[in-house]
């Protein structure tokens, strides 16, 4: 009797530790995860830089500077492309902060259902013990006073 509530005890420990490995598991996965995606974004965000100081240059090397209505357009121009760029900029950077709130959010989500899950589980596993452990308590006391009273 009391090795099976050792055992128990020691089956609850084991649960208790795989929880913990489990949810440590996740939180490790869902690190690497949001790492990734904040590595891709900043890539994105690079690229378009990029892609601005390249549109740049290559409009200063296309149009010689010059007091002129041709220079004129070519400079508003360049100043709408400059306008939209930071606009797809701010509005991709916009986008990853979403997403990667939304997967933090998910993250987070996740985990606080996976502990309450475990801990639900193991309070289930902790009553069931208790129980057992009543029952063969009373067993022990009625066995005590029957083998007694003979």
């Amino acid at each position: 009797m009391p090795s099976e509530i050792a055992s128990t005890q020691r089956e609850l420990a084991s649960l208790e530790v795989q929880l913990k490995n489990h949810r440590a598991q996740l939180e490790r996965q869902q690190d690497l995860e949001r790492d990734e995606l904040s590595q891709t974004h900043a890539e994105r965000i690079e690229a378009l830089q990029e892609q601005q100081k390249n549109e740049l240059n290559q409009l200063r090397k296309d149009f010689q500077v010059e007091l002129s209505e041709e220079a004129k357009r070519t400079q508003e121009r360049l100043e709408e492309i400059r306008s939209r760029n930071e606009r797809l900029l701010s509005e991709e950077r916009n986008w990853g902060d979403q997403e990667l709130k939304k997967l933090k959010d998910m993250n987070h989500e996740s985990i606080k259902k996976e502990k309450i899950e475990g801990e639900f589980k193991l309070q289930e596993q902790k009553n069931e013990a208790q129980k057992a452990q009543f029952i063969l308590h009373e067993q022990a006391k009625r066995s005590y006073f029957k083998n007694k009273g003979n």
